[in-house]
């Protein structure tokens, strides 16, 4: 996809924020496969040839942020009215272009949120703890954005816990364990027990959603199998001397 990618995007001038948006609506759209524009998120921001502020501009514009979100907004808003002005306009433009005029990318494809957010330190290069600062439980009136945003953020702590330190990841783990969503909650509990063993997930066994306390059950049964027992096993597996 992204030799493709590039062509439409450099066919069209200057590369801009919003042309990036309506490439990723566009294969979407295609139906090529589930995780298509989720790949092609990730190849275009690890290439040289798009501009840092213009990745930047992106993915701060596909997670809502002021100002980048509004000037995506008043990028829809001229096109519209161009159109409107001279109906005879809508030719040169991608159908994505008059499409996401009236359904942005964000509610469009809200898991892509988690990715933009790991996007701006691993990518683009913004501070990492100023990133997690500013989107770390972030409300927002979309539930599955909300959560995919709070997701990107754990990412970062699961990539960049030695840069944390093991209290600063501790905190920010139990914080998204008592205030996060069940999704959350989860994806929390899944990086402490990574991180400092499944003695972490423990608490998981109450929590109130049941598809985190079975998942903890298992986590927690893997994990607890007793040392006699091993030993039991492999004496039974071994050959004896007499074999």
């Amino acid at each position: 996809l992204l030799p493709l990618g590039r062509l439409i995007l450099e066919g069209r001038g200057a590369i801009a924020a919003w042309d990036l948006h309506a490439l990723l609506a566009a294969v979407d759209r295609a139906r090529i496969s589930v995780r298509a524009p989720f790949r092609l998120f990730h190849d275009l921001m690890a290439e040289d040839w798009i501009a840092r502020e213009v990745k930047r501009e992106f993915c701060r514009g596909l997670l809502a942020c002021p100002p980048e979100a509004r000037r995506l907004k008043q990028r829809a808003e001229a096109l519209h009215a161009s159109i409107h002005a001279d109906p005879e306009r809508v030719l040169p433009y991608p159908m994505m272009w008059l499409e996401l005029i009236r359904l942005d990318l964000r509610r469009w494809l809200p898991g892509l949120q988690r990715h933009a957010v790991r996007a701006l330190v691993e990518d683009i290069g913004e501070p990492l703890r100023d990133v997690l600062a500013e989107f770390f439980l972030r409300p927002d009136r979309d539930p599955q954005g909300a959560d995919a945003v709070t997701q990107g953020t754990l990412d970062l702590v699961r990539h960049h816990a030695e840069e944390l330190g093991p209290d600063d990841v501790r905190s920010l783990l139990r914080k998204a364990i008592k205030r996060g969503s069940a999704i959350v909650r989860q994806a929390a509990y899944r990086v402490g027990a990574e991180r400092f063993g499944s003695v972490f997930a423990r608490p998981a066994l109450r929590d109130n959603a049941r598809v985190i306390r079975d998942w903890a059950n298992k986590l927690l049964m893997r994990d607890t199998v007793k040392p006699g027992r091993k030993a039991n096993l492999r004496r039974r597996s071994s050959p004896s001397q007499d074999e």
